[in-house]
């Protein structure tokens, strides 16, 4: 899903300017998918960024941090990494293998 949207940034990205008009356009789409995918797989909360080298694209909190719906969720809240440092560890150790 977000390499989707990001493939219709990447072009003006690489090229140094601005994304094209149908940036915002991706991301009114996602707007409205996420939600829908956070109901379908049971999600409460998340954060989404999208960045390039020098700064920050789009960020935006989806949801709550608790399914009692108590603080929502900003793109600015604070996530446990849980076990996803195993995995980025482990890719860190092939890639230098």
């Amino acid at each position: 899903m977000l390499a989707l949207g990001l493939a219709t940034i990447a072009p003006a990205i690489a090229q140094g300017r601005p994304p094209a008009p149908a940036y915002p356009t991706s991301i009114q789409k996602y707007r409205e998918l996420i939600p829908r995918l956070m109901a379908e797989q049971g999600i409460p909360g998340l954060a989404v960024a999208v960045a390039d080298e020098s700064h920050v694209l789009w960020a935006e909190g989806f949801g709550y941090t608790a399914r009692d719906r108590g603080t929502p969720v900003r793109a600015d809240t604070a996530f446990g990494v849980q076990s996803v440092s195993t995995a980025l560890t482990a890719v860190a150790v092939m890639l230098v293998v």
